[in-house]
């Protein structure tokens, strides 16, 4: 059985390549969807998304932090009272599509029948919303970062 793994702390070196992997991924994900690779871009984007939501998660917990998936990252942060809910209720079902563009992208059921064009269409979709839902938490945890370091400068 693996050990549980954690967000690494926050130190100058680590900053640093957080910053060159978030970066290089969002980057990464925008060629995707330019080139058509949309399932691509929402597999980077889910690890873009889980990463700002640990960190957001990290700052007000002050605690260490497992890394995880969106609906439990969700469920921790909701104490902290920190997303508006317009937020939580669009990375949910954000969650919901990417399971459904990555996992059933040939699955067809009672309820889907879709061909592949339409799903296709779907992906893209899913990945364009993908990296807007990153950038709204990314804003997020810039504010908390500075209201943080503002408090702990003592200035308001």
């Amino acid at each position: 059985m693996s050990a549980h793994k954690f967000r690494a702390r926050s130190t100058p070196e680590i900053n640093t390549l957080k910053a060159q992997l978030i970066s290089s991924a969002f980057a990464r994900a925008k060629r995707a969807i330019k080139a058509g690779f949309y399932i691509e871009a929402v597999a980077i984007e889910e690890s873009l998304i889980c990463d700002r939501l640990e960190a957001i998660l990290a700052r007000m917990s002050r605690a260490e932090v497992k890394v995880s998936t969106i609906g439990k990252l969700l469920e921790l942060l909701k104490p902290f009272d920190v997303l508006p809910e317009d937020l939580t209720e669009d990375l949910r079902l954000w969650q919901q599509h990417r399971s459904q563009a990555i996992h059933q992208i040939v699955k067809v059921t009672n309820t889907e029948l879709s061909d592949w064009r339409r799903r296709l269409k779907f992906s893209k979709i899913t990945a364009v919303d993908g990296l807007q839902l990153f950038q709204r938490l990314k804003q997020i945890d810039s504010r908390i970062a500075r209201d943080q370091k503002r408090r702990t400068n003592g200035t308001h």
